[in-house]
């Protein structure tokens, strides 16, 4: 009695093993039945059956009354795209915003080097480009895009430019508008009396300094063979006119960035004050810095194609949040990007 119990106890825990197959040599599951486990398994619809579940349409037309059924007729399929699609652009736009907020590493640890007796950190050209189209994207979406530049002949926005410097636009504008009255031509201006030049431009401020300035560059170009109308440096290349406005008394780089940027299309990065201000702040520049040296850093970093929007948006940035003092941080659209480096007093 006891050998037939030991018998039926080991089929019972035989018939529980998994059997082996023949084919492959493995072992494979089977149900209670003795039917292998994939044999179970509910078969997956047809593709035709599966276009056309009723989960892809939220309800089907009755027939009418001449028997042919309706079209199937589902306005919040496209609803539903259409918001997964808002999820989608936002989603990209929130990842946009987090690989965008990269750590500042200190200009401190950069190594220097000397230019005219004075000490520069080095900067990192590949890391301000990435900045600054980082930047760029955020102003874009806060500001919008810019204004189409004007384009005045060369000349005109070299004069223009001179008569721009320690005044705002509307005193610029004003001071243009009254010399080109009373003396039209530049030939009448380089040939004009200091006083009566002074006078034309008073209200732009510095007019007897300014005076100087404006009669003497228009008697160097025209002493080189430029021709003082609307000729004047069209046909120079880029580098060959950049060494010519540099090298007149009065011109500096901001002055030679904005003549070929704006006038002739060409990109080179003007850095005025509030450029200044606002990429020392951001880190794109060393803080110590100047002008000249800042210039050379963004232009180096500075992506061809949107040299002048970026050089619009930033003057924006500049006059409209990121003021000289107490500025607006917490209306900035770049706030989480920006290190805030030398702000004191932000609102």
């Amino acid at each position: 009695m006891d050998r037939v119990l030991a018998i039926r106890a080991g089929e019972r825990e035989r018939s529980r093993r998994p059997r082996r197959s023949a084919r492959t040599g493995g072992t494979r599951r089977t149900s209670s039945t003795g039917r292998p486990c994939s044999a179970l398994r509910p078969r997956r619809a047809p593709r035709e059956r599966r276009l056309a579940s009723p989960a892809r349409f939220t309800g089907l037309e009755h027939a009418n009354d001449a028997g042919t059924v309706g079209t199937r007729v589902d306005h919040a399929i496209g609803t539903d795209e259409s918001a997964r699609g808002d999820d989608r652009r936002a989603a990209e736009r929130e990842r946009q915003d987090r690989d965008e907020q990269v750590s500042f590493e200190s200009h401190r640890s950069l190594p220097t080097f000397r230019r005219f007796g004075r000490a520069y950190r080095c900067v990192d050209t590949r890391r301000v480009r990435r900045r600054l189209l980082a930047i760029l994207r955020r102003l874009r979406r806060a500001y919008g895009d810019p204004a189409a530049p004007r384009r005045l002949a060369p000349l005109d926005e070299l004069i223009l430019t001179v008569l721009s410097q320690n005044t705002n636009d509307v005193n610029r504008d004003r001071a243009y508008a009254d010399l080109r009255a009373k003396l039209p031509t530049w030939d009448e201006v380089a040939d004009a009396p200091l006083p009566a030049i002074a006078r034309a431009i008073r209200h732009g401020g510095l007019g007897p300094t300014k005076s100087v300035r404006l009669r003497e560059i228009l008697r160097t170009l025209r002493d080189r063979g430029i021709p003082l109308d609307e000729r004047a440096f069209a046909r120079m290349r880029s580098a060959a006119l950049w060494d010519l406005l540099v090298g007149l008394k009065g011109v500096g780089p901001k002055t030679a960035a904005c003549v070929l940027l704006f006038s002739l299309g060409r990109p080179y990065f003007p850095v005025d004050t509030h450029v200044h201000r606002v990429s020392r702040r951001l880190g794109l520049v060393p803080e110590d810095a100047d002008a000249v040296r800042a210039q050379e850093l963004i232009q180096e970093g500075a992506p061809p194609a949107e040299v002048y929007d970026l050089h619009m948006l930033l003057i924006r940035h500049g006059r409209e949040v990121c003021l000289a003092r107490r500025p607006l941080c917490s209306r900035c659209p770049v706030n989480d990007l920006c290190p805030r480096i030398g702000v004191v007093g932000a609102r």
